[in-house]
């Protein structure tokens, strides 16, 4: 039993140490103090808000913040926010221009900037599965903005999964190779609407490094074979969704989820059927993604 208990001690002091594991340290934040209330809702990635009511503009010291937060956080949810489209529309402009949804995108007379994810139209029932929005173009957006408008009483969460984690929690040697990869991201579908992006880049605001890549979209490693493309992309995708990368919302009607579109990915469970659920989106222009190096 001696033995044993030597094992086991040697095993929990590896794994304090290890920078490798699963285990992950809360995130204390970037020691500020905050312009509103910014509660956690995860040991590493979201974080809610509150003491902010999105039918009013934000202060410009308010609206830095909120980008800020999300910089670091990943994701912010405001609860209980009873705005109507154009002022969800409103809202998303004062992060920056909103970009056109997509053709095959049921849109609303009223706000024609917010497009509607719902069961009745069917888009609710194709985000049960990890992504980022729309990450095939040159300048992927920035930013998506969902409301949370109708849902059942149970189910329907959405996860998040920090991609500064994955990427953070790999060995410095993968990391190093990684930072040498371009990942082909394509539109389903198409043989016209892709863009090879970095694998790894870096935050605007923070400079950290972040994985850049999603099972949907991501098509292949451009500078290796199909196998090891494949194998590499599988293993990336199983790791960035590690639980302790995560956060899982329980949504109500009236919030807001926001989130920088480019360094987490996100899941909308689908353990609702048949209920109705119905999201309002809007996404923020972004610009050309900075590579890890340069």
């Amino acid at each position: 039993m001696a033995e044993l208990d030597d094992i086991v001690t040697a095993d929990i002091a590896e794994a304090k140490g290890s920078k490798l594991g699963h285990a992950v340290d809360a995130f204390e934040g970037p020691g500020r103090a905050w312009p509103f209330t910014l509660e956690p809702v995860a040991g590493y990635v979201g974080a809610a808000i509150s003491g902010i009511d999105l039918r009013q503009p934000l202060a410009t010291e308010v609206r830095d913040a909120v980008q800020e937060a999300l910089a670091h956080y990943g994701v912010v949810f405001f609860r209980g926010q009873e705005i109507e489209p154009p002022t969800h529309a409103a809202f998303g402009r004062q992060f920056g221009s909103i970009r056109p949804p997509a053709s095959y995108m049921e849109v609303l007379a009223d706000a024609p900037e917010v497009c509607v994810i719902s069961t009745d139209n069917g888009r609710a029932y194709l985000t049960d599965r990890w992504h980022q929005d729309v990450s095939w173009p040159e300048r992927p957006p920035r930013y998506s903005i969902l409301h949370m408008r109708d849902l059942p009483s149970h189910g329907s969460d959405t996860m998040w999964a920090s991609l500064y984690l994955a990427y953070e929690r790999l060995s410095p040697v993968m990391q190093e190779f990684l930072c040498t990869l371009t990942v082909r991201h394509a539109q389903p579908f198409s043989d016209e609407q892709f863009f090879d992006h970095p694998l790894v880049i870096r935050h605007p605001i923070t400079g950290r490094r972040s994985l850049y890549t999603n099972p949907v979209f991501s098509l292949r490693i451009n500078e290796l074979s199909p196998g090891e493309s494949g194998a590499l992309l599988a293993y990336l995708h199983g790791h960035a969704t590690t639980p302790e990368f995560t956060c899982r919302w329980r949504w109500q009607v009236g919030d807001v989820a926001m989130w920088d579109n480019c360094y987490v990915m996100h899941y909308a469970l689908g353990d609702y059927h048949p209920h109705r659920r119905e999201l309002h989106r809007i996404e923020i222009e972004g610009e050309p993604l900075l590579a890890a190096r340069g």
